[in-house]
């Protein structure tokens, strides 16, 4: 046992530990059970069931005394106990011997969707005429070449197909190894046509199927910034032709196709929204492309104005071991900046240096890529502009380590969560936010919220993990908070900042993050 600072445990003059003590499970014990109790425990592999039919056995056998969620949710029951009361199990008791423990009880199953770091991606892109509106198109253009040459990995099959009026496969699937420096030529610069989604979707699928024989788990990245103007239409396509693919939605503005939430939760995929003045796309393609353990954790994602601005960003032992800073510039600005950026040591590293490796402008992307070794401590971003004449846009920066020696200790995470996908006009919506260093939660964290609204300002939203209304259990690192504040019909969107607090924000070993 230890407390919240993962010091070794007090104990009371009655020989009760301290209230602030946290039990840190056996990793190598003779348990068998339960999978409902922590099922990552590398012993567990039954669930737990009653003394009279585990004939005494203490590593499956149910504790009716402790005081765990269990317990107090399902009368002092054992998981078997409450299983059996069910119809699944209700009526197979002669297929048991010896009590409830199965003979012949083995699932089979069949694989749908294969979850890999390396799954295949296709990127399904809108290149209408209205993507030439507020930069969109060389927005899209910065973060479509971010992903595929700051984040993929080089055996990951990757494919691109853009639309408008019809679509047109400008990649075709092959390892991001092959095809990484073609994307910044084949995506046009300049917006033309309608809209027509399906025609992007149905060529993807075409070839997805067409080029890989196993695509079955593949993922499918669909961004569009209207709705469809033009046949063939979503409305009309059959989704049995979507098994096995994941297909997950970017609606690029606020007029972006209301069908888009439907493609993604039909599919099992997520729907997202990028505003144009938010720094989301990035944020966006790495989130989608890149699975929980693959070593790469975004740092910093935010606008910044041209005209000499200073970002700040803290580095911690477990941030990697890679840094990539990249800095995007509104079109043809680059010439007109300068950027330094200074590690913690004091050390610079200017974007006017000779340095092949350290600076690069790309085609019309006007970007700076910076590589180093990750250094603990504060780091600055300085950004200073030549130009008499204040440009119309702002540029971004974006800040994420890759590690690359194996994973010693995890990152800490946000994910936030709407309870629903769509509300009427009497609904309360509930945001969910988690913040935990792998499965460990993180409390009494500072976590500021600020939902984007389809009119009008964005709206500040208090959360909480005190336990109190919208709160399912206080102290399990989800932080919740009701909103009401709707402005419109419209998507509405978050963006979460996560601040620690001295020797108040805590690690909370030995418990599940929503426990």
């Amino acid at each position: 046992m230890v407390n919240s600072d993962s010091e070794k445990c007090t104990f009371n003059a009655d020989g009760a530990p301290n209230e602030d003590c946290r039990f840190l499970d056996d990793q190598t014990g003779t348990y068998l059970a339960s999978l409902m109790y922590k099922q990552f425990l590398p012993q567990v592999q039954k669930f737990c069931d009653s003394p009279d039919y585990t004939f005494g056995d203490p590593a499956i056998t149910h504790n009716a005394e402790a005081p765990n969620r269990q317990n107090i949710e399902c009368a002092s029951m054992s998981i078997w106990e409450v299983l059996r009361q069910h119809s699944d199990f209700r009526n197979v008791s002669d297929t048991f011997v010896g009590g409830f423990r199965p003979v012949n009880f083995q699932p089979t199953f069949r694989i749908l969707k294969r979850r890999s770091s390396t799954a295949p991606l296709i990127l399904v892109l809108d290149t209408s005429a209205s993507m030439n509106d507020f930069q969109r198109l060389h927005t899209l253009r910065q973060a479509s070449y971010n992903l595929i040459t700051r984040v993929l990995n080089d055996d990951q099959i990757f494919a691109v197909v853009i639309f408008n009026s019809e679509a047109t496969l400008v990649i075709e699937a092959d390892t991001v190894g092959v095809e990484r420096d073609a994307l910044p030529n084949r995506l046009p610069v300049q917006g033309l046509g309608h809209t027509s989604i399906a025609s992007g979707v149905m060529l993807a699928i075409q070839e997805l199927k067409s080029s890989l024989p196993n695509y079955a788990g593949s993922n499918m990245i669909v961004l569009t910034d209207g709705e469809e103007t033009v046949e063939p239409r979503l409305t009309g396509l059959n989704f049995s032709e979507l098994a096995g693919i994941t297909v997950h939605t970017i609606a690029f503005g606020q007029r972006a196709d209301s069908i888009l939430e439907d493609l993604a939760i039909r599919t099992g995929g997520r729907t997202f929204q990028h505003r144009d003045e938010s720094t989301n796309l990035f944020s966006i393609f790495t989130r989608l492309a890149v699975q929980d353990d693959s070593g790469t954790v975004e740092i910093l994602s935010e606008n910044f104005n041209l005209t000499n601005s200073t970002r700040r960003f803290f580095m911690d032992p477990n941030s990697g071991d890679q840094i990539s800073i990249l800095i995007t510039f509104p079109q043809y600005h680059l010439s007109k900046s300068d950027v330094q950026v200074m590690k913690p040591n004091g050390d610079v590293i200017n974007s006017t240096a000779t340095l092949p490796d350290v600076y690069r402008s790309v085609l019309a992307f006007d970007l700076i890529e910076i590589d180093s070794e990750v250094m603990v401590g504060e780091w600055q971003i300085r950004v200073s502009y030549f130009d008499t004449i204040p440009p119309m846009f702002m540029g971004t920066m974006h800040v994420v380590t890759k590690r690359l020696h194996g994973i010693q200790k995890l990152p800490i995470q946000i994910d936030a969560t709407w309870a629903l996908s769509s509300v009427g006009k009497i609904e309360i919506q509930t945001l969910y936010v988690a913040v935990s260093q792998g499965y460990t939660p993180i409390i009494n964290a500072d976590v500021r919220v600020t939902v984007m609204v389809p009119n009008g300002p964005h709206v500040p939203l208090e959360v909480w993990d005190d336990g109190v209304g919208p709160d399912v259990r206080s102290g399990d690192g989800v932080y919740s908070g009701f909103f009401t504040q709707f402005k419109g019909i419209g998507r509405y969107s978050v963006k979460v900042t996560v601040l620690g607090v001295s020797k108040v924000t805590k690690v909370l070993l030995g418990v599940f993050v929503g426990q």
